[in-house]
């Protein structure tokens, strides 16, 4: 009955009805138990209980394809992001939501100013799109891309030769690849 009150959206009976779920059951069910309670709470943005839930969910041996990209959802949202990009990471290890797993890696590192590494990420994302032909997300890709290589670039004595042969470049080609789009239009202010 819990997973249907979470199904239709009755998110604070669906945790009343988990709570009656008593604790001497066997593992496989408290896991569960904590995960879908974990689910629940982000979804109620409730984050710090949210990864409690999902952490108790793994001690107790539970295993599902999402479960790195959630608790990945719920370190973002709670600004806990070394944590957030080591489980995004394990979500794309694994094979679960890589693009989007990709992308918050790639968006997280370059949070945390690590330029280098974010412009490796958001190569591999920009390369894995454009397999895919997802134009929105090769848009999204090239303006991370510029804006990382920007950040390099002001870092040094002199950018301007560097942002005319590297950021602009990679605007021109995000603003290309969805040119209707509400980001190519800020796109072109950017440039």
């Amino acid at each position: 009955s819990a997973f249907k009150y979470y199904k239709d959206g009755t998110y604070i009976k669906a945790l009343e009805d988990l709570d009656t779920i008593k604790t001497d059951r066997d593992r496989k069910i408290l896991g569960n138990k904590e995960y879908l309670k974990g689910i629940i709470f982000n979804r109620l943005l409730r984050y710090e209980e949210a990864i409690e839930s999902f952490i108790k969910a793994q001690k107790l041996g539970f295993k599902i394809e999402d479960f790195h990209y959630e608790l990945g959802q719920a370190y973002y949202a709670n600004n806990d992001l070394f944590k957030a990009r080591s489980s995004f990471t394990q979500s794309f290890d694994s094979g679960f939501n890589k693009k989007i797993s990709l992308y918050y890696m790639a968006h997280i590192t370059q949070i945390l100013e690590e330029y280098k590494k974010a412009k490796v990420y958001y190569t591999s994302l920009l390369k894995v799109a454009e397999e895919e032909k997802d134009l929105k997300m090769s848009q999204i890709a090239h303006f991370q891309l510029s804006e990382c290589l920007l950040s390099m670039a002001e870092k040094r004595e002199d950018p301007k030769p560097l942002i005319i042969k590297f950021v602009i470049p990679h605007l021109n080609k995000s603003k290309k690849v969805l040119p209707e789009s509400s980001l190519a239009k800020e796109i072109e202010k950017r440039i």
